[in-house]
């Protein structure tokens, strides 16, 4: 695995975050990310991973990003990281491990400050002050198992459907829930009665189903809003992949989208 050193960029942005931490953050931490974003502008990737859960920049950083930067030297990323590509056959991606958003009070309630964001050739992974291991390893096991599936079913994530996106979020859910336990899923995440799954299939997915993920639709239905319920392509997803009963996660991983959805077309 190709951990980036982030170390140096979040030390060159203390060094110059008394004038302007938002441009700070932007010339420091983002530039070198820039490389890996194909026709994507520094402030835009900025824009993406703060939603995501990049710390937002603020004059009194220093002392708790230094702590954070201490922190991290102390732990064995690479081991826990290279298991799951060995054991998954995975791909090889730069990891870029960056201090999380402290005060965003959903991302502290729901996932302990812990939050991640993958694409099939590389990931992010936004982590907080109080580290625990097993979160950690919660965190990239959901992480590392969308890159898995992207790179052997989906290599062009811009053909992503909404199925896509429902069963590329059910299949990481069900396997942290396999391996780290139920407690360390998404405590939002709950499967579905048979009858209920069904309804809200056919009510809500199945009209857009081949909407591309990327459209307004597409997100409505994974979040919720407007008269959607809460998660509701992630609570489907769930709920689809744990019917399906996987034999292993590897299976798991290479099964195509269209096959969990064969008992539910009806």
């Amino acid at each position: 695995m190709n951990i980036i050193d982030t170390e140096i960029s979040i030390k060159k942005y203390l060094d110059s975050i008394e004038s302007d931490p938002l441009i700070s953050q932007r010339l420091s931490i983002i530039e070198p990310i820039v490389p890996y974003f194909p026709n994507a502008s520094a402030k835009d990737i900025q824009i993406l991973l703060q939603g995501y859960g990049l710390f937002l920049p603020e004059k009194d950083d220093s002392f708790k990003l230094l702590q954070w930067v201490k922190m991290m030297e102390n732990i064995d990323f690479f081991t826990l990281f290279s298991n799951f590509k060995k054991e998954w056959n995975g791909p090889d991606i730069p990891i870029f491990i960056l201090p999380s958003h402290e005060k965003n009070n959903i991302l502290q309630r729901d996932f302990y400050g812990y939050s991640g964001l993958s694409f099939h050739d590389k990931c992010f992974l936004f982590i907080p002050m109080k580290y625990e291991h097993k979160r950690m390893k919660a965190l990239f096991t959901h992480e590392y198992h969308h890159i898995c599936r992207l790179h052997l079913l989906h290599p062009l994530e811009t053909s992503l459907s909404l199925l896509d996106s429902i069963i590329l979020e059910g299949t990481a859910e069900y396997t942290v829930r396999e391996l780290c336990g139920d407690s360390y899923g998404n405590k939002n995440i709950q499967m579905l009665e048979d009858e209920m799954l069904f309804y809200l299939y056919h009510k809500w997915i199945q009209p857009y189903q081949n909407h591309a993920s990327t459209e307004l639709i597409a997100h409505q239905l994974m979040y919720g809003g407007k008269q959607v319920p809460l998660l509701l392509g992630y609570k489907i997803g769930y709920s689809i992949v744990c019917k399906y009963r996987p034999t292993t996660i590897e299976k798991l991983i290479a099964t195509p989208t269209q096959e969990f959805f064969r008992n539910l077309s009806s």
